[in-house]
């Protein structure tokens, strides 16, 4: 690979290292690869072909395409690597390459397709294909009006119970208090927040705590807190939280069969109805999770995440970027399975997910930005050798379809 007229050669030192490629290759992600390293990464990416019959003398598009017939290649050899069987673990290898494939498949897989589909040489069948989600959400005062934010106009929508609600320009819904006195504030008096699939919503609560709101998520909560002895909050679907911090009044987020109590902290939860346990991770402070059923807790610190289940609570070390990332616009997997990442798709993207035939799929590793197309996300997917089919709605208001299908080749 030539760059700037100069041919640059990886390193017979460096070609086989396992840890300089992964520095490469985290350094292409954030696109800070200097030319050189381009091209090293270039070279160690021809090498699975051995002699790169594949990508020498091929224009971009040929290029591209060769790169997914390389990827397939690389699949099959990973699949026939030693993985041990009997301690049912990863090999270390198995797991590098996997990292390193994804990355990649990650990070120049968007590109390849979009240059691909913008180049007038080429041209591509219209595709079935579904848009991004956005700041999309309905509000429900206390009176039982309802407030479309995603058609509102920016500034005050209206003023109850000694606030002012506002819509800001950068799509969040604003309490701002009026009266401090708490005169006009009803104890019983609540507010609800909805997104729909393929909505996300910020919400600034009358105390000032911000929470982030995931598709398909809805948040219950006082029209005020001043009469309150606490800041209890109800909570279906996702949600990440910044609380602000009051000693005197404990904030309490109650989502499926569970309590979080906590007095100033950052946390995200995510209790969508069909996953199979509620996760709260916790990122900065402590909070006490509670069972309801049998009223048992346990506390969590920074860095770890509490898994309901029916038996009981088990706590973790996660990785806390991939338990937030949907909240900074971007989809994270580490190992995780196609059933899960299938579900965001379906949330995000407003689609129903199918499967045909026997789904055996290994887990997934990389990040991709929220704000692509389905068809651009499920490209990439295809690079690992996901198989699918898109089909418009048979009926009118139906959503669209996203099949399934076995790994391609079996």
């Amino acid at each position: 690979m030539a760059a700037g007229g100069n041919t640059y050669c990886m390193s017979s030192n460096n070609h086989g290292n396992q840890e300089y490629i992964l520095a490469l290759l985290a350094k292409f992600e954030r696109g800070e690869a200097s030319p050189q390293e381009l091209a090293e990464l270039d070279e160690w990416y021809s090498s699975f072909e051995g002699d790169g019959k594949y990508t020498t003398g091929l224009t971009p598009i040929q290029k591209a395409l060769a790169r997914e017939h390389l990827m397939n290649r690389i699949n099959k050899q990973i699949y026939r690597e030693s993985i041990p069987q009997k301690s049912g673990k990863l090999s270390r290898n198995y797991l590098w390459v996997s990292v390193a494939l994804v990355i990649l498949s990650f990070s120049i897989g968007i590109y390849t397709y979009r240059q691909y589909a913008a180049t007038p040489s080429v041209k591509l069948v219209e595709k079935v294909d579904a848009q991004p989600g956005g700041n999309k959400a309905v509000l429900t005062l206390a009176d039982g009006k309802k407030i479309s934010l995603t058609d509102a106009k920016i500034g005050e929508l209206v003023e109850e119970a000694g606030l002012k609600i506002s819509k800001t320009a950068d799509g969040q819904l604003l309490y701002e208090t009026v009266k401090n006195d708490g005169a006009e504030a009803i104890p019983d008096a609540h507010n609800t927040i909805e997104t729909p699939n393929g909505g996300q919503y910020r919400v600034t609560l009358p105390d000032g705590s911000k929470v982030w709101l995931n598709a398909a998520s809805s948040l219950r909560y006082p029209a005020s807190f001043i009469p309150l002895q606490e800041r209890r909050v109800e909570l279906s679907g996702e949600a990440y939280f910044e609380i602000v911090k009051d000693k005197n009044k404990p904030f309490l987020v109650v989502s499926g069969k569970q309590t979080v109590e906590v007095l100033g902290t950052h946390f995200n939860i995510n209790a969508y109805g069909d996953e199979p346990n509620v996760k709260t991770t916790l990122l900065e402070g402590s909070i006490r999770l509670k069972k309801l059923d049998n009223g048992r807790s346990v506390l969590l610190i920074p860095g770890q995440q509490a898994v309901l289940e029916e038996k009981g609570v088990v706590v973790k070390k996660v990785p806390l970027d991939e338990a937030v990332a949907w909240k900074d616009g971007m989809f994270r997997f580490n190992n995780t399975d196609l059933q899960t990442i299938m579900r965001q798709m379906a949330r995000w993207y407003n689609v129903e997910v199918a499967y045909e035939g026997n789904i055996d799929y290994k887990g997934f590793f990389g990040s991709i930005e929220r704000n692509y197309t389905l068809t651009e996300v499920l490209e990439v997917l295809k690079l690992g050798n996901v198989n699918y089919r898109l089909e418009l709605p048979a009926t009118t208001g139906a959503k669209k379809r996203l099949i399934v299908l076995p790994l391609r080749g079996k």
